[in-house]
């Protein structure tokens, strides 16, 4: 049996290759500043289960590199989880401008 540490290993590298192969803006990783925007979707007893605030920092690390430089960027977060189908995650990121 994994883990707990050997899970969160294998989520964070199976999260970052999703995203390095969406689209990206040739501008990435941003250096500016940044606002996130952060929803979980999924069933009932995983949303429950999961703590909002832990997988925001997990969601974090698994961009950072990719999305933006460092999380230390970060200026505003918006999070929220919903028991919705289909499960999944909504990730947006806004440059601060000025």
């Amino acid at each position: 049996m994994r883990s707990r540490k050997e899970r969160y290993r294998s989520f964070v590298e199976a999260l970052r290759k999703e995203v390095e192969l969406l689209g990206r803006d040739p501008d990435m990783p941003y250096r500016e500043r940044l606002d996130v925007v952060i929803a979980i979707n999924g069933p009932k007893e995983y949303v429950l289960r999961v703590d909002l605030d832990n997988m925001v920092k997990t969601l974090l690390d698994c961009v950072k590199g990719i999305l933006f430089v460092d999380d230390k960027q970060v200026f505003h977060i918006e999070a929220s989880k919903h028991v919705q189908e289909p499960p999944g995650i909504l990730f947006g990121v806004r440059r601060q401008l000025g």
